[in-house]
């Protein structure tokens, strides 16, 4: 199907990878996603034109769609040449959360760890990645770890002033939270023994030491900006 954006059509279209039972719905209830709406709508398209905006993927929640990725194609109005960009888009706050564990005065991160597509399957070491609700409560897909592991989703505190992107990665705009919790010596033995569900599995690392022992840039900056304030 087509947009009107600044006066001339953009093909919007799934990418042929894409498996979905009804093309044409997909198509219309992502045209109508506000974010990309708004999206468009602030588009600057000075020196530019957008020419195409390819779904890659759609993410929903409750059968609400919370994010959608495009492969968005830009082509320069004086010399015609384009350039591609993949651009992420979501209807709820992206958040990364770093929860805390205290005992003994000693401040712990909670990580998870579970395989990732993108670095080969291997397993990583992380932040919790989910959004914001409108009520302000954390919400993921790895909500079911969060409860086991007895960690709250609900009066974050937020280690930023404003949401933080990260230059022109194209993934969109992300607030950073994170909580305290007191633990006993046997609920501190628990966590580091390894909660694990479905396929995930709980990590603790000494707030100080996931600056250097982290590959996550999530969890970092999140300890930074928790170092920071301690």
């Amino acid at each position: 199907m087509e947009l009107r954006v600044a006066g001339h059509e953009v093909l919007l279209t799934l990418n042929k990878s894409y498996c979905c039972e009804d093309e044409s719905t997909i198509l219309q209830a992502v045209a109508k996603f506000k974010p990309l709406v708004d999206y468009l709508t602030k588009l600057n398209t000075e020196g530019f034109q957008l020419s195409s905006l390819t779904i890659l993927n759609v993410s929903y929640i409750a059968q609400r769609i919370v994010y959608v990725t495009f492969d968005a194609l830009f082509a320069s109005v004086k010399t015609r040449d384009t350039v591609s960009q993949v651009i992420t888009l979501s209807d709820d706050t992206v958040a990364a959360y770093l929860p805390v564990v205290k005992n003994n005065d000693v401040s712990y991160a909670v990580l998870v760890e579970q395989k990732r597509i993108p670095v080969g399957g291997a397993s990583v070491v992380e932040a919790f990645s989910g959004v914001q609700l409108t009520n302000k409560n954390f919400s993921g897909p790895n909500a079911s770890l969060l409860a086991a592991a007895n960690l709250p989703v609900e009066g974050l505190t937020s280690l930023t002033a404003n949401e933080v992107v990260v230059g022109n990665e194209g993934s969109a705009p992300t607030v950073f939270l994170s909580s305290t919790t007191e633990v006993s010596d046997a609920e501190l033995a628990r966590l580091q023994s390894g909660v694990s569900e479905d396929g995930a599995s709980i990590v603790v690392i000494a707030l100080e030491d996931v600056i250097s022992k982290a590959v996550d840039v999530k969890a970092a900056v999140a300890a930074a900006l928790l170092l920071q304030q301690n």
